[in-house]
């Protein structure tokens, strides 16, 4: 299992399989994808990794694209991005993915870069719309992020999902590999009523790591059931047959923090990622037949809903739970 997840192997068996870029960034795309922003934006992020793998400069220069076109939503009614072509929402997952995107271009881009971008610009994009996020009061008192706002109060409104807190983890991860001096002003600005300056830093601290384990412990510790299963507990009791959206919303976590524990290991990262896994492989599994090896959107069991979304959630879990050594 720990073999597929190196990158020189991924490299060598998949790079013929990689699919071949448009001539330009506009996506052939779903009806929803036309009216949403989520469809472009995980785009970026694919192509993304596409980049790291093969250093494959087009991916990159893609990817800057289409966040030039995310920027066409800034604005929005109570402010940061809008969920959607139409104007109808401003919620945290698109504008969580947003910084997600800057934040991974200002880690890649050269300095002198053909989009006339810089690292700086794509810097300053993820810090001023974190801040933004930030003074929304979208934080619950368990450190998980509500769904979204209200546009006529402007006031967080919605549930808690577990692919919020995992996005949110992911760009903070990323935004805490900026150079020093950006990392430590964006930490300080953001999160100036947590940390206060008291002189130089403890090598290795990073409140942007402090502010991505504090979502982590609060996920963990409320968006579970009574055995310490991932559970996407906005749709309970139904949550077993979770539609072909939600059930991608579990997988989005766990690979974030395996990315957090990959930088900041911690014990019960390991321990939640590794009972998470064990459930899912013993109990969400069909274990035999022609659908024998599908996984279901429950990883508490039984199997329920079987679909492409929930099968790749599931092994998004198993991945990351041998990530992490589980």
């Amino acid at each position: 299992m720990k073999e597929i997840l190196q990158p020189s192997s991924v490299h060598a068996h998949h790079l013929p399989f990689f699919p071949p870029l448009p001539p330009d960034t506009s996506f052939p795309s779903p009806p929803q994808a036309r009216v949403k922003r989520l469809t472009p934006v995980q785009w970026a992020l694919a192509w993304l990794q596409v980049y790291d793998l093969t250093n494959d400069v087009r991916y990159l220069h893609t990817a800057e694209g289409i966040f030039e076109e995310l920027t066409t939503g800034l604005n929005a009614t109570c402010g940061g991005q809008w969920w959607d072509k139409a104007h109808t929402a401003s919620n945290t997952i698109n504008n969580a993915l947003y910084i997600s995107v800057a934040a991974h271009l200002a880690n890649r881009v050269p300095t002198t870069s053909p989009s006339s971008q810089t690292p700086e610009t794509y810097r300053a994009a993820a810090q001023t719309h974190l801040h933004w996020l930030r003074d929304q009061n979208l934080l619950t008192p368990n450190g998980t992020y509500v769904d979204g706002l209200d546009l006529k109060t402007c006031k967080p409104t919605g549930p808690v999902f577990t692919y919020n807190q995992g996005v949110m983890i992911g760009a903070l991860v990323e935004m805490s590999r900026f150079p020093p001096p950006a990392a430590a002003a964006v930490a300080t600005s953001a999160s100036a009523e947590d940390h206060e300056e008291d002189g130089e830093e403890e090598e290795g601290a990073s409140p942007l790591l402090d502010q991505a384990e504090a979502i982590a412990t609060g996920t963990m510790r409320s968006l579970v059931d009574g055995d310490g299963i991932l559970t996407e507990t906005a749709f309970a009791p139904s949550f077993p047959d979770l539609d072909l959206v939600a059930a991608q919303f579990k997988g989005i976590f766990v690979r974030n923090l395996a990315f957090l524990s990959a930088v900041r290991p911690r014990e019960e990262y390991r321990e939640f990622l590794s009972r998470n896994a064990r459930s899912v492989w013993e109990r969400d599994r069909i274990p035999g037949g022609e659908n024998g090896g599908l996984l279901g959107a429950a990883w508490q069991g039984p199997v329920g809903s079987v679909s492409a979304a929930a099968h790749g959630s599931g092994l998004d879990c198993l991945v990351a739970a041998a990530g992490v050594g589980g």
